[in-house]
C-alpha cells in the first residue's frame, strides 16, 4: 500500500511540474514588451522597485525608489529614466539616458552620493547600461538576472 501511495504522490507531482512548465512563455520581444513592476536587493540594505515601461518602438521609461535601510531610520530616494532597449536572444539590453536620482527628505540627503556611486557611477561615457538574462518568463511573471543581481517582476496589468 505503501508504494501506490508513493506513486500516486509522484505521478500527481508529475503533473504540477508539467502545468507549471506549460505556464512558461517563449522568451521574444512581443512577451517581454509592455509594463513590469520588478524589485531586486542590492548588498542587503538597498531594496529598490521599479515601474517599467518597455515600449514597441525600443524605448523604455522607468519611475525607480530605493530604500537604504540605516539602522533605525532608513534614506528614500526615486529616480526617473528613460533610454533604449532590445531583446538579443533572452538577454534585455538597456542603455540609460543620464538621469540622477533625488532625495525625497532631508535626513535622505546625506546619502544620495552613495546611492549614486552604487548605482550611476559605474557608468560609461555618462550613459548607465545594464544586460540581464531572462530566466523565468510566464504571463503575469518575469525574473531577470545578471553575475550579480535577480530581479523579481511582475506584469503591472493596470498599466497594459
Amino acid at each position: 500500500m505503501k508504494s501506490l501511495n508513493t506513486c500516486v504522490v509522484l505521478f500527481f507531482s508529475s503533473l504540477g511540474l508539467s502545468s507549471a512548465a506549460a505556464s512558461e512563455l517563449p522568451i521574444n520581444k512581443s512577451n517581454v514588451t509592455g509594463q513590469w513592476i520588478c524589485s531586486f536587493t542590492m548588498q542587503g540594505d538597498k531594496v529598490y522597485e521599479e515601474s517599467w515601461a518597455l515600449k514597441d518602438h525600443k524605448e523604455f521609461v522607468l519611475n525607480g525608489r530605493v530604500e537604504y535601510f540605516l539602522g533605525e531610520e532608513s534614506a528614500r530616494f526615486s529616480y526617473n529614466a528613460t533610454g533604449e532597449w532590445e531583446l538579443i536572444n533572452d538577454t534585455i539590453k538597456l542603455v540609460y539616458n543620464p538621469f540622477e536620482f533625488q532625495s525625497n527628505d532631508s535626513f535622505s540627503q546625506a546619502y544620495l552620493s552613495e546611492i549614486e556611486t552604487v548605482y550611476i557611477t559605474p557608468a560609461w561615457n555618462g550613459t548607465r547600461r545594464f544586460q540581464y538574462d531572462v530566466e523565468a518568463l510566464s504571463e503575469s511573471r518575469m525574473q531577470i538576472g545578471d553575475d550579480y543581481d535577480s530581479w523579481q517582476c511582475k506584469r503591472n496589468a493596470s498599466a497594459d
